[in-house]
């Protein structure tokens, strides 16, 4: 929640539920709140019109949570917990494929003193501006190191000038095809069984038969390949 007004009305929800209002109807709002000028109303009208849908998703859940037992809220929190971990191991599969399929991981680790996204996207022939947010991703899910900060550590680095480089482990999972740790060809299976899943939905789950479904080849060569890959010597 950016807005600081919001901040203060997702505090307050989440440690007095009971003091959830019941009727919101403002800005085209559907949502129920209270029509009566409370602390949490007056937030709202405060906040801009656009984060209206945000602000009442966290009403409603704000809501859900005060009606669940210790037990139940305790299990809710380690579901919702595992299901972000998995959507970002989601988006890991993204970062592993095009830093595979592009041969990112492959020139970084060339480098003996690392590079700047600016040389890496120059050596892959990319546009520099996606290829630093993909560094910026690898990062983040610890597929790539960078320098924090500048040597005498007085400010943050541009990305321009920073650096990313990868470690001995790094290499051995997404760079080396040689190692028996190397694991982007899984990430090529999965991506193409993403690409796949309207088609598998469309004639596996509403298919009233086996006999449709969807065949390796229609899969994409990505498919074979990451299975290949996954089961070499």
């Amino acid at each position: 929640l950016p807005n600081p007004r919001l901040k203060v009305l997702h505090r307050h929800l989440c440690s007095n539920p009971s003091t959830l209002p019941t009727q919101i109807a403002w800005r085209g709002c559907s949502c129920r709140a209270s029509r009566h000028h409370s602390p949490t109303t007056t937030i709202l009208a405060a906040a801009p019109s656009s984060q209206l849908p945000s602000l009442c998703g966290h009403l409603v859940a704000a809501r859900a949570s005060a009606t669940l037992s210790e037990a139940e809220q305790k299990e809710l929190a380690d579901l919702k917990r595992r299901v972000v971990e998995d959507l970002s191991g989601a988006a890991a599969v993204q970062l592993m494929y095009i830093g595979d399929r592009l041969g990112l991981f492959r020139l970084v680790a060339e480098a003996c003193s690392g590079l700047t996204a600016a040389e890496l996207a120059t050596r892959a022939g990319c546009h520099v501006r996606y290829v630093e947010t993909w560094c910026q991703g690898c990062v983040a899910h610890s597929f790539m190191e960078t320098e924090p900060r500048v040597p005498d550590g007085a400010a943050i680095l541009e990305d321009g000038v920073r650096r990313y480089w990868l470690t001995a482990a790094q290499r051995e999972v997404l760079a080396d095809e040689s190692s028996r740790h190397f694991q982007c060809g899984a990430a090529q299976l999965f991506s193409a069984s993403a690409q796949a899943t309207p088609a598998i939905i469309e004639r596996g789950f509403k298919s009233a038969t086996l006999a449709s479904g969807v065949s390796w080849a229609e899969l994409g060569p990505d498919a074979c390949q990451g299975v290949a890959r996954m089961n070499a010597p």
